[in-house]
């Protein structure tokens, strides 16, 4: 075995065990009421018997953003849920996320990113697009291009070296204005797509449901939160698909778990079938 391989076996365990030890322990101090009612429940179960039997698969876990809050909450779905504890989680970030030049002002944002590393997520950076795909923060569609290319490169690292692969994303491309779910990024599909080079791949949605009051730009620490579980999509190994109407179905799939208020985009959408 190489020295690459060594060390990233063993960069792979210090992300197991930081997500078996917080992924699931911190976010119940944080946020002591953390609902799953009954029906979500039995989706959870349903998947959990799935995953079960299909162990090398890969996962793609999608949610809703409203707040700095979701990307903690669906890694503590993902540790409830996956039984299997030697996939690899990865998740995007922004990557003005991780300027500490900007520093006092960025210093929430690098507190939710030490967090969210801190319950075992590898975080990838990425430029965020606001609901019309262009680039936020004076970034350009070139610098956009080339923190795509980087995430998916290192997707490629990991299904190549046969190691079991999680990811977690956000395909609004940044947190929502109002509530609402806007239109998703077509990109979603072509990281599953990445993902299922070598295996199919599971795509999850996640709905976090705050309580009224919930503020954008916190964490909201302490508030009541429901999370909900929605209707998986296996996309087969090797298989390309309609990017725009896949993207489209995986967000009903996620738009059906939330509130009506928070449906959005695809509230009065006719439902996608394939």
């Amino acid at each position: 075995m190489s020295k690459e391989n060594i060390f990233e076996k063993a960069e792979n365990g210090f992300h197991n065990v930081n997500r078996n030890i917080f992924g699931v322990w911190l976010p119940e101090k944080l946020y002591p009421i953390i609902k799953i009612s009954d029906k979500t429940q039995r989706k959870i179960e349903e998947i959990q018997e799935y995953l079960g039997k299909n162990e090398s698969s890969n996962i793609l876990w999608y949610g809703n953003h409203n707040s700095r809050a979701e990307p903690f909450l669906v890694g503590y779905m993902v540790g409830k849920i996956d039984p299997n504890k030697k996939r690899h989680v990865v998740t995007a970030i922004g990557a003005d996320y991780l300027d500490y030049k900007k520093l006092p002002k960025n210093c929430l944002s690098v507190i939710e990113y030490q967090i969210v590393r801190c319950c075992g997520l590898e975080t990838l950076p990425v430029i965020q697009t606001d609901k019309d795909g262009k680039p936020i923060n004076g970034h350009t569609l070139a610098e956009a291009s080339e923190y795509f290319a980087k995430f998916t490169n290192r997707l490629i690292e990991l299904v190549d070296n046969d190691q079991p692969t999680a990811v977690i994303l956000f395909p609004e491309g940044t947190r929502s204005e109002d509530g609402k779910l806007q239109k998703a990024k077509p990109s979603i599909v072509r990281i599953a797509e990445t993902l299922s080079r070598n295996t199919q791949t599971i795509c999850i949605p996640i709905g976090t449901i705050f309580d009224e009051g919930y503020e954008r730009d916190s964490m909201n620490i302490g508030r009541e939160v429901e999370m909900t579980v929605g209707d998986p999509y296996i996309m087969e190994k090797g298989v390309l698909v309609h990017k725009t109407r896949i993207a489209t179905l995986w967000m009903q799939n996620l738009a059906n778990v939330l509130l009506p208020n928070m449906q959005g985009y695809y509230e009065e959408m006719p439902q996608v079938r394939v």
